[in-house]
């Protein structure tokens, strides 16, 4: 769900929002930009935060106000972004509060798991 009657929400090209997800920001307080090639797992929450481009946010992670998710990361399933935190590049976050867990060694990891849903779209689309 997109809920823009508080802040402003961009979002890039190649990026999925799964189902049950919140996309939120608080007025007077933080914007909402979401950059290319993310995916936005199930039932995560993005209020008011920068993901920035080959971002993978897991199932049920929150990323709260101000927070910064700069690109090639991963933000495991279920953690917890705490507001104002800028998360490193290359790396993967767990937990609650999420800190770095490990490196990531394929960089192209986080923009495959958008080009995957990228082929499932053209797959649909071709069927109908």
């Amino acid at each position: 769900m997109l809920r823009g009657d508080a802040g402003a929400i961009t979002i890039g090209n190649n990026t999925n929002v799964q189902d049950g997800a919140v996309i939120h920001s608080s007025e007077g307080i933080s914007t909402t930009n979401i950059g290319n090639n993310v995916t936005i797992g199930h039932n995560a929450i993005v209020h008011g935060a920068t993901i920035k481009d080959n971002v993978l946010v897991g199932m049920g992670a929150t990323v709260l106000d101000n927070a910064v998710v700069e690109s090639n990361t991963i933000v495991a399933a279920n953690a917890l972004v705490l507001s104002g935190r800028t998360l490193e590049s290359g790396f993967i976050y767990a937990g609650v509060p999420a800190v770095k867990v490990k490196e990531l060694k394929d960089s192209n990891m986080t923009a495959q798991a958008a080009d995957n849903y990228i082929k499932l779209k053209d797959i649909y689309l071709r069927s109908e």
